[in-house]
């Protein structure tokens, strides 16, 4: 990089289209269609490791939080464990063979969207 901005870096994603990305990271909550950001770094951290600190900060915010919808990459075990504990309905995809009943299937498509 030939500017001098120490505050922007490059962060390399990986992608496809654009394997280099500049400027600030973020993890947001939406709720309601309002997004408020959780977390924000100019550098790379691992959005996944959020789950469960985004989930108490909706919760000290909102109130309790039992349905939530998330990207494939928050599909972890320790998320699962988390969301299973305290009964959270996600849509996360299911783990091995077997197929949804009907309900869930219904609330993961409309967690979906």
């Amino acid at each position: 990089m030939s500017i001098y901005k120490p505050y922007i870096r490059p962060i390399v994603r990986g992608k496809e289209n654009k394997p280099v990305e500049f400027g600030i990271k973020v993890h947001k909550m939406q709720v309601g269609g309002i997004n408020i950001i959780e977390h924000d770094s100019y550098g790379a951290f691992n959005e996944c490791k959020r789950f469960k600190i985004s989930i108490i900060k909706h919760k000290r915010m909102f109130g309790e939080c039992s349905h939530i919808s998330a990207d494939k990459i928050y599909a972890i075990n320790e998320n699962r464990k988390y969301c299973t504990k305290n009964k959270t309905q996600t849509n996360f995809c299911r783990k091995g063979a077997g197929k949804d009943d009907k309900p869930t299937k219904k609330i993961k498509e409309i967690l979906n969207k």
